[in-house]
């Protein structure tokens, strides 16, 4: 009779260790994904390595192309601004390149524009359109994460640095309106969000993603990505130092 009694006692207490687990993930979990949401209209700058794999197919080519690298996102939806700056290695037919890009997305005056640096060519590439047609679709990764944060889908614990994540699954599809800032119109990207893993503050510590673009123009295009990102480092902060360098010499279109 007393060892049926201690099983009992066990079993209760395994349940209500069980039972309370579950609340404080499910606390977390809302807790994380509210937090992520908040930070996209806040300042933050975060480092993160990267590896990413992408596909094109075309009617006359089709190639593959591997990327790795760190990058540093840092944005300002005070000032309206987006800088991004870091190293690649890029494997491209059987050739290895080291390539340092910086590029900023701003707002100025009545336009939206793109600044794109890179090294070692040195090359600039800079491009406004009238703000009056500036969508959040202008900003495509800006979107990708907000949309893929308001379809997520909770599955399970992770964690980074010793401290848990929360990470979530979802599938998006965009359809962008005829001009954006970076690139040609596409007719459909759908996105496969398999994982995002946020810290309790709302930070992003992990993602992997797969993007599949088509197009029309000029000829028939498929494009494959697939994304994987881990968190280095990250602040609260807009590098604006970097921002204001790397416009500086940029005359508005």
């Amino acid at each position: 009779m007393k060892g049926w009694v201690i099983a009992v006692v066990i079993v209760v207490a395994l349940v209500t260790a069980v039972t309370f687990y579950m609340l404080l993930s499910r606390g977390g979990q809302e807790v994380a994904l509210l937090n992520a949401e908040r930070l996209l209209s806040e300042n933050f700058t975060g480092t993160y390595r990267l590896t990413e794999s992408q596909l094109i197919n075309t009617s006359l080519i089709s190639e593959v192309l591997q990327i790795n690298g760190v990058v540093t996102i840092s944005r300002s939806p005070l000032v309206g601004a987006e800088v991004t700056n870091g190293t690649e290695f890029v494997i491209q037919g059987g050739e290895n390149s080291s390539v340092y890009v910086e590029s900023a997305i701003y707002k100025a005056n009545s336009n939206i524009c793109l600044v794109t640096k890179e090294m070692p060519l040195g090359s600039v590439i800079s491009k406004c359109i009238p703000y009056s047609n500036y969508t959040k679709y202008t900003m495509l990764s800006y979107y990708m994460t907000e949309s893929s944060l308001r379809n997520a889908r909770y599955i399970g614990i992770g964690h980074w640095k010793g401290e848990a994540t929360y990470c979530f699954a979802s599938v998006i599809t965009i359809k962008p309106p005829n001009e954006t800032i970076a690139q040609s119109p596409a007719v459909e990207i759908t996105v496969n969000v398999t994982k995002i893993c946020i810290l309790g503050n709302g930070v992003i510590a992990n993602m992997t993603m797969t993007t599949y673009e088509s197009t029309q123009e000029p000829t028939p295009t498929t494009i494959i990505l697939t994304i994987n990102e881990t968190l280095v480092n990250y602040s609260f902060t807009f590098n604006q130092r970097e921002f204001d360098l790397l416009i500086s010499n940029v005359t508005q279109g």
